[in-house]
């Protein structure tokens, strides 16, 4: 229901796809040039432990950072496909414990998914550790059934990696409240520091004291107030 009512309405998103689309074929161009490198050789540098950053970036700027790229880095094939895809499927605790470490910025904090990579249909069960060095290790199972259920071979993984019983986590979906983060920053801010309110029954006089503050169109409004009322009807 969120993900159909919220996201696939009026968020640019007819825009943002086509441009997508567009950058895909420049970008599907360009990687024919990268140097070429085989799943067997990226297994053995698998960065389990590593220090990164994430930037964010419009998708049509893509094609010329990658042009500017060519020379330092190879590109993943595996059949003839440079361009992948993967499905991910995390796990958190009823309250969102690990959920809220990650966005407080506290450290020795944990991400628990399965992830399926497409191209390879290969599933791994992935815990990841971020430490106070800002250095993530990561740790990883191949699925024991290929399949994004937590079985026994998994329960001993998890019990290995972390403090977390197979019973204490359920699979959770992060796709509406990262989609606000992006396109809606200042809405993100005030349901992160507002939260209580949107954990409880008044979450759509949360909204409306969110826009009153706010000189705007109401048609997003609307939008968030239907979900609301949906969202009640099945608590």
């Amino acid at each position: 229901v969120l993900k159909n009512n919220f996201l696939m309405k009026e968020l640019r998103c007819i825009r943002r796809k086509n441009m997508f689309m567009s950058s895909r074929t420049s970008i599907e161009n360009i990687l024919k040039d990268f140097g070429k490198i085989s799943l067997a050789e990226i297994q053995k540098a698998s960065l389990l432990r590593r220090r990164d950053s994430k930037f964010i970036f419009s998708a049509d700027k893509l094609p010329a950072i990658l042009s500017d790229l060519e020379s330092e880095y190879r590109v993943l094939e595996i059949n003839g496909k440079n361009i992948h895809s993967y499905q991910t499927t995390y796990y958190d605790t009823e309250d969102l414990k690990m959920y809220h470490m990650h966005h407080r910025g506290m450290v020795n904090r944990q991400k628990i998914r399965f992830r399926k990579y497409n191209t390879s249909d290969i599933v791994f069960l992935e815990v990841k550790l971020k430490d106070s060095h800002g250095v993530t290790t990561k740790n990883r199972m191949k699925a024991e059934n290929g399949k994004n259920v937590i079985l026994s071979k998994e329960e001993e993984f998890l019990n290995s990696f972390t403090p977390f019983q197979n019973e204490e986590i359920n699979p959770v979906d992060f796709f509406v409240i990262t989609a606000i983060q992006v396109f809606l920053p200042d809405l993100y801010f005030f349901i992160r520091t507002n939260k209580e309110g949107f954990l409880s029954s008044h979450k759509k006089d949360s909204f409306n004291n969110y826009y009153s503050n706010k000189n705007e169109d109401n048609s997003f409004k609307n939008e968030l107030d239907a979900l609301i009322e949906k969202i009640e009807k099945n608590d």
